[in-house]
């Protein structure tokens, strides 16, 4: 996670991530719940196991971020989230997810920072479009759109 010294935002010692090691951790979960248990922790945790983390992500329905780029046919699993800086706003949102398409499933990772306050909507629009972009490509025959109210 950050070792920046140049950089302090009271971050918790034990709470920490950067986007490859969520995104490697979700990939290796989604791997070891396919049978490949060897994946995580050395074999400690069973696919059955793995497949329950990632039934328990698929119940994180908020239909926002990279959810809301995703048509019905996709399922996501994921885990979404904000922090709140030391001046009481909002800079940081991220989401971390498995994709399931019928083109191929997925690991995407999104970590964003602004030094403003985060604005909900266009931030959400920014997600929403990043995933949907990512399942294009995965699915040229079965493309999702966008529909701007």
């Amino acid at each position: 996670a950050n070792s920046r010294r140049d950089v302090y935002l009271d971050p918790d010692f034990y709470n920490q991530t950067v986007p490859s090691e969520a995104g490697d951790l979700l990939a290796r979960i989604y791997r070891c719940s396919t049978g490949n248990e060897q994946e995580l922790f050395g074999g400690q945790v069973t696919s059955s196991e793995c497949a329950m983390m990632l039934e328990f992500l698929k119940g994180n329905k908020i239909l926002a971020l990279l959810e809301a780029g995703l048509p019905p046919e996709a399922t996501i699993a994921h885990k979404h989230g904000w922090t709140n800086e030391i001046d009481g706003l909002i800079h940081t949102m991220s989401d971390s997810a498995v994709v399931f398409t019928p083109g191929g499933d997925y690991v995407l990772v999104i970590f964003a920072h602004t030094q403003e306050q985060f604005l909900y909507d266009p931030a959400n629009r920014l997600f929403a479009r990043l995933s949907q972009s990512i399942y294009n490509a995965y699915n040229p025959d079965n493309q999702a759109y966008w529909y701007d109210n």
